[in-house]
């Protein structure tokens, strides 16, 4: 029985610590792509810069939890230009990117 709190715990602080930190006033966008939708990505930041889908990109299974898919033609996620997005110094920016067998072949 304790083994298995202390597990239960653990998956909880895990979980309650990566709310924390996409709670974090200088990160400006977080988009976690976990929930599919056809119009409007939701923002996890706390500056809520909401994004809108364009074009027909396609929702699948990604490294961690779903993913979206673009073509390369007209597929895109366009976020309004709003003040926590005035970047002004150095930024770090991470994205988990699959690039394909046809982008590759044209590198």
């Amino acid at each position: 029985m304790k083994p298995l709190l202390l597990i239960l715990l653990t998956v909880s602080l895990t979980i309650l610590s990566v709310l924390i930190e996409a709670q974090e006033d200088s990160l400006v966008l977080y988009f976690s792509f976990d929930e599919e939708v056809e119009e409007e990505i939701k923002d996890l930041s706390v500056h809520r810069n909401h994004g809108k889908v364009s074009g027909k990109p396609k929702w699948g299974k990604g490294k961690l939890g779903q993913s979206l898919a673009f073509d390369a033609v007209d597929d895109q996620v366009v976020v309004p230009t709003t003040e926590s997005l005035a970047i002004e110094v150095a930024i770090t920016m991470m994205a988990w990117v699959n690039p394909g067998k046809e982008l590759l072949n044209d590198w």
